[in-house]
């Protein structure tokens, strides 16, 4: 891929009079540009179970200790079936004044403490549901989510890029042209997993989130690249 371009130039002559002459403008490599495409299929390898507990008093540190005394409960119920500490997390703690009908006055409080059991073993989820259950939670809801989901998005962009790679080195060896460096790079992320860290939930007919299904995680990439200067027909 060589060419040239003939760019006119002004010059005068002896006597003066303009006379037009051309000159060879510099050669300018050519460009390749290709598109590499990959996609991994992951499945949920843990589930995270969201339990609330709440209690109301009309003394908002009352409200506050009780709800304290229900997680301390709940906790014991987790332990017992077999829950590591480090599986158990405080996510939040919240409390929330209810006012008297029509009058600006505090009534009750409720507090509120929330805590995330993670859990790898899927036939453990009703199992933990049930022991969250009989310690007086007044919430549960459960996430699936893949726990190594940045080493998979880093495979995926491997896979994507040696694929935009294979395609321009055959490409380069069929037009009979070397490829130079590398001039530019985008890529196009696909699946619902890029931008989320839980599986899109599946509901059973109740309405409790107890199901995943397996979920692309794709990556397309386009691939610039500058020719060999010199080389080509």
């Amino acid at each position: 891929m060589r060419y040239q371009t003939l760019v006119p130039l002004l010059a005068l002559t002896a006597c003066g009079s303009p006379q037009i002459i051309t000159v060879p403008e510099a050669r300018h490599p050519g460009q390749l540009t290709v598109d590499g495409s990959a996609t991994i299929e992951l499945a949920p390898d843990c589930a995270d179970l969201t339990m609330t507990v709440s209690a109301e008093d009309s003394r908002a540190d009352l409200a506050a200790r009780e709800a304290q005394q229900l997680s301390t409960t709940v906790l014991a119920r987790l332990h017992a079936a077999g829950v590591a500490d480090r599986d158990i997390q405080l996510s939040s703690i919240s409390l929330q004044p209810y006012y008297k009908r029509d009058v600006r006055e505090i009534h009750d409080y409720e507090a509120q403490l929330t805590v995330v059991v993670t859990t790898r073993d899927f036939s453990q989820l009703i199992p933990l549901v049930d022991a969250g259950a009989a310690a007086g939670v007044t919430g549960i809801a459960s996430r699936f989510r893949r726990s190594d989901l940045d080493a998979q998005k880093r495979q995926v962009r491997e896979l994507a890029i040696a694929a935009a790679k294979a395609k321009a080195e055959q490409t380069a060896h069929a037009l009979g042209v070397k490829l130079g460096r590398v001039v530019s790079v985008a890529e196009n992320q696909g699946g619902a997993m890029w931008s989320n860290a839980y599986f899109p939930a599946a509901s059973s007919a109740a309405g409790a989130s107890i199901a995943a299904t397996a979920q692309p995680l794709t990556l397309d990439v386009t691939i610039g690249y500058e020719l060999a200067a010199g080389v080509g027909t």
